[in-house]
């Protein structure tokens, strides 16, 4: 293990041109349950105006007008605490006040624990797909999804953007900047005609580029959030006017 370390250590010292000597000490730390010990710090947290996450080892008594979304994140992202999930379900719930209600489909691409799949099913959208090219994030997906009660309205399936076929009335993607830029013309494909799209993960000095690769597909930018050091963009499809 020790000469492991000696040799990454070298490689980073060289790259950052660093002494090619880095000192370091190696300590033995007792079991002490550090898997389980994050559980501690999830509990139930609103998400948004109506949404609410609750861990499953968690209890929460849910008020007038609040949807509960109950999970275990498993290996997967996604538990409502980071910003840029927060700012997804809420630019979800401002979209089912505008649409009156919901209706409609939603695909929600890099899914993770499906929580944004879940938040828009229990927002009212009819028809939800999510798709995650990891096989960890769709059984953790798969698992969540099946105790909410929800395996009739979200279809979960391990792929891409570019392994969807069909349009939605929302296409979200909570990924990272880079992988965002590249996902550019599967992403804009999937958005239909007076349709949305939202994407997060994305840092300030990120933004113009991932602005710029959707603005080239033909989208429209409507709308930016931001929390402490993350962005949401938002664009939409202008629907053709018949002639």
């Amino acid at each position: 293990m020790e000469r492991a370390l000696d040799t990454l250590l070298k490689g980073f010292a060289r790259a950052l041109s660093l002494p090619s000597r880095l000192l370091y000490r190696v300590f033995s730390l007792e079991d002490e349950g550090w898997a389980h010990r994050w559980k501690e710090h999830f509990k139930p947290l609103h998400a948004s105006r109506s949404l609410v996450v609750r861990p499953t080892w968690e209890s929460y008594e849910a008020r007038p007008g609040e949807r509960v979304i109950v999970m275990d994140p498993g290996q997967a992202f996604g538990t409502g605490h980071h910003e840029t999930t927060r700012l997804c379900l809420q630019w979800l719930e401002d979209q089912r006040i505008r649409r009156e209600g919901g209706g409609g489909s939603v695909l929600d691409v890099g899914t993770g624990t499906a929580i944004l799949a879940m938040g828009a099913a229990l927002l009212g959208w009819q028809s939800v797909r999510a798709v995650d090219t990891d096989p960890e994030a769709v059984k953790a997906a798969g698992e969540n999804i099946a105790l909410n009660g929800l395996r009739e309205r979200v279809r979960l399936s391990q792929g891409s953007a570019a392994d969807v076929s069909g349009v939605f009335d929302i296409v979200l993607a909570n990924i990272e900047a880079l992988p965002l830029v590249r996902m550019a013309p599967p992403l804009a494909e999937r958005v239909a005609p007076g349709g949305r799209l939202a994407l997060s993960g994305i840092l300030e000095e990120q933004t113009e580029s991932v602005e710029n690769a959707y603005l080239m597909q033909g989208l429209r930018r409507e709308d930016a959030r931001e929390e402490g050091e993350w962005r949401l963009l938002a664009f939409n499809r202008e629907r053709k006017e018949k002639p």
